[in-house]
């Protein structure tokens, strides 16, 4: 967990350390599982695609969940057929809203990314009902961020720019420099759209 908190907050590399401290001392099972995941995301977000996939497969050989990880190391592979198959099959399996909730903003990013606008869509808006249900600064925030990639990519900009700079004020207040600068970049693209240069050069 205090792994987890360190990746949100930034600290990529103090992250990595916890994890490693974690599995000095429980080399075996699902806590071993979940600290390799927590390696394993560091390393996809990094870009060190070997790192990651050697760290998600000893993950789910100790029993852990490598979803939706996995699913974002194919994404960023560009083997999207493999990418779009895992999450797909992983939001299937997931019955309550939480579990839901941890896959439908990689779902949403990764059917926006592979033109699946509709299922896109229709996640964005489940993100939406439960955030509205949880009332939690993070979820809100997430599907704030959904919404927006989906109205960028149906050439919504003005409606995307709404949604992202919302996102982009609770990532801020929560202290997520990751998230908030995938959110800043979304709404330079939809600001870019609309032919606004200038803000959208802010923005990046």
């Amino acid at each position: 967990h205090r792994s987890e908190i360190l990746k949100l907050q930034g600290r990529w590399s103090d992250s990595l350390a916890e994890a490693g401290l974690a599995l000095d001392k429980s080399p075996e099972g699902l806590g071993a599982a979940q600290a390799h995941l927590q390696q394993a995301n560091v390393h996809r977000l990094w870009g060190e695609e070997v790192l990651a996939e050697a760290a998600y497969r000893r993950a789910g050989a100790m029993g852990g969940n490598p979803q939706p990880g996995l699913a974002l190391l194919r994404l960023a592979q560009g083997n999207h057929d493999a990418a779009v198959a895992s999450i797909r099959r992983a939001v299937a399996e997931a019955v309550d809203p939480l579990p839901r909730l941890r896959l439908l903003p990689a779902f949403v990013e990764i059917m926006v990314e592979t033109g699946h606008l509709v299922a896109a869509r229709e996640a964005a808006e489940e993100m939406t009902t439960i955030s509205d249900q949880t009332r939690i600064g993070a979820h809100e925030a997430s599907a704030a961020h959904g919404r927006g990639l989906v109205e960028l990519a149906e050439n919504r900009a003005m409606e995307a720019i709404a949604d992202l700079r919302g996102a982009a004020r609770r990532w801020q207040d929560l202290g997520m420099p990751y998230e908030l600068a995938r959110s800043r970049v979304a709404m330079a693209e939809a600001l870019r759209g609309l032919g606004d240069e200038d803000a959208a050069r802010i923005e990046l």
